[in-house]
């Protein structure tokens, strides 16, 4: 059964992962989801947001599906423009969900969720760069894309966020949110520890 790991409000359980759950088939009251907490052993396999992405493309899934909604259609072609970005690119959400499993999550309203991980020291003119291609993307499309930005910490920001007015992005982490200081979020980005 698929899932994808969540935070939970509740903190981490004892040993426990939590997973949320969904269905591909959307009813009157949209899809139905569980959340849950699965022990280690019971996973069978996992990959992270990146490596759907790369098996997607590598495998041809990508190109298979990608004129069904305007978000594969998005994601294929920024999967072609961030080729020459020094980042990797990945995907999580329902259309991560439809390349992992080869089940319809996606519909033609469908936003498209992403992760951009920077491999090395990027400064504020690639992260620019990053944000033009999706803004491009959201227009081509006509969708809503929501990318965040991998740190070297772990944790992950707004991309729009990130570039949008104010001195402070939310930070997301495995199990908590908190309030980042760009300035910090920028030094953090031009030290060359993204080495992935």
């Amino acid at each position: 059964l698929p899932g994808i790991v969540r935070r939970d409000k509740d903190g981490p359980a004892d040993g426990m992962i939590p997973v949320g759950f969904s269905s591909w088939t959307r009813g009157v009251s949209g899809r139905i989801r569980l959340p849950g907490l699965i022990h280690p052993h019971e996973v069978m396999s996992a990959r992270g947001p990146c490596r759907i992405l790369r098996d997607a493309l590598a495998d041809g899934t990508l190109t298979r599906g990608a004129s069904r909604t305007p978000a594969l259609r998005a994601l294929r072609g920024l999967a072609g423009v961030f080729a020459a970005f020094p980042a990797d690119l990945g995907v999580w959400g329902s259309a991560a969900m439809e390349l992992a499993t080869g089940r319809p999550y996606t519909h033609d309203e469908s936003d498209l969720d992403i992760l951009v991980e920077p491999r090395g020291a990027a400064g504020a003119m690639e992260v620019a760069g990053w944000l033009r291609a999706i803004l491009d993307a959201e227009a081509e499309f006509g969708l809503r894309i929501d990318a965040e930005l991998r740190l070297d910490n772990g944790r992950g920001v707004s991309l729009k966020e990130l570039m949008g007015e104010g001195k402070t992005v939310l930070g997301k982490g495995e199990l908590d949110v908190t309030l980042l200081d760009k300035n910090t979020v920028f030094d953090s980005l031009s030290n060359d520890n993204h080495n992935r």
